[in-house]
């Protein structure tokens, strides 16, 4: 049964909607039209953000969102952000938010998610990022999500061989690549598979080297080295993101170029990244969470897909390692220094 409390806030916020003549589809108006009205006191709706991953540059798009639509954090809304630098603790801080009986529940990645899900089946869900929620078993399906998770991917085990392509084209003459990567995550065992499918098409070979520990992770890429590894690709999950700093840096002592997914890898003095948008997707979240606090079920909105991706080149990194990437990747890239 959803709280009393929180269902009171949810049908006040709806009637004031309905009298304003508020309305919306999909991930929001995108014209900036209002979709909150302020309501006093404890009836402003109290929506949860949990991650063990996100940026501050990401929570900044979410909040600029939310406040397009006119959710304003204590003025039209409640906003409890949560971000650990340790994955074990989310399943504690989702237990927390469900008992306080939040309205709504915005998830930041895979382990987020799956916390929140493992704590309750009636509280709605907005993912703002997951590798893949069909495949890690979050929804049913793309079209028709079903039960109380929505939101959108970042489709990452689909774009990796995307990555390992650039890889090869910035490095024509590569022939093995070393895949470091989170063992314990679900997306990134989804990522190997599809790395290991496309590596043949390629003519790349691929060695796998699951890492978790930081104190493995200069070892394990001094010894991909050893055995003939030529670049890398890094597997974006919470541990691989707090350990940025040290892949980066250890990639750079074994003289290995190395392809991230995210923004954050770059400015840890990583190479090259290609991946979607994450701020763009933080930022159409708030557009699921529009349409929840009007009362459309979570269930029937799909999972929205990215549509801005970023190619970044570091040409600091590039210089440090000596290496020269192929002009028509560079001529496609974002430089950054």
């Amino acid at each position: 049964m959803v709280g009393r409390r929180r269902a009171v806030r949810v049908a006040a916020l709806t009637v004031l909607l309905v009298l304003t003549g508020a309305c919306g589809d999909g991930e929001g108006d995108g014209d900036g039209a209002s979709g909150a009205t302020a309501t006093a006191g404890d009836d402003r709706p109290t929506i949860a953000f949990l991650s063990a991953s996100a940026s501050a540059a990401s929570l900044d798009a979410l909040r600029d969102g939310l406040a397009d639509l006119g959710y304003e954090d204590g003025e039209t809304i409640e906003l409890d952000v949560r971000v650990t630098d340790d994955e074990d603790e989310l399943p504690a801080i989702a237990e927390e938010f469900v008992a306080a009986e939040v309205d709504l529940i915005i998830g930041g990645g895979t382990k987020a998610i799956e916390a929140a899900k493992d704590a309750t089946t009636t509280i709605p869900i907005v993912m703002t990022n997951s590798g893949d929620p069909v495949g890690t078993g979050l929804v049913a399906d793309m079209a028709e999500p079903g039960g109380n998770i929505t939101g959108l991917t970042q489709a990452s085990p689909e774009l990796a061989p995307k990555r390992l392509e650039l890889l090869k084209e910035a490095f024509p003459g590569l022939d093995e690549v070393v895949v470091l990567f989170n063992p314990d995550h679900p997306t990134t065992k989804l990522a190997v598979k599809e790395l290991e499918a496309s590596a043949p098409r390629l003519g790349v070979g691929l060695m796998v080297s699951p890492v978790q520990a930081e104190v493995s992770i200069e070892r394990a890429i001094a010894e991909a080295r050893a055995a003939g590894a030529e670049a890398l690709v890094v597997l974006r999950d919470p541990f691989t993101i707090a350990a940025a700093r040290l892949i980066a840096s250890s990639a750079e002592a074994a003289g290995l170029p190395a392809m991230y997914e995210t923004r954050n890898f770059i400015d840890d003095g990583g190479l090259m990244l290609y991946g979607p948008d994450l701020a763009d997707l933080y930022r159409r979240a708030a557009g699921y969470v529009d349409k929840i606090l009007r009362g459309t079920d979570p269930g029937s909105l799909p999972i929205g897909q990215p549509t801005k991706f970023e190619l970044v080149i570091s040409s600091s990194a590039a210089e440090r390692l000596g290496v020269e990437i192929a002009e028509s990747v560079r001529l496609r890239a974002d430089l950054v220094d």
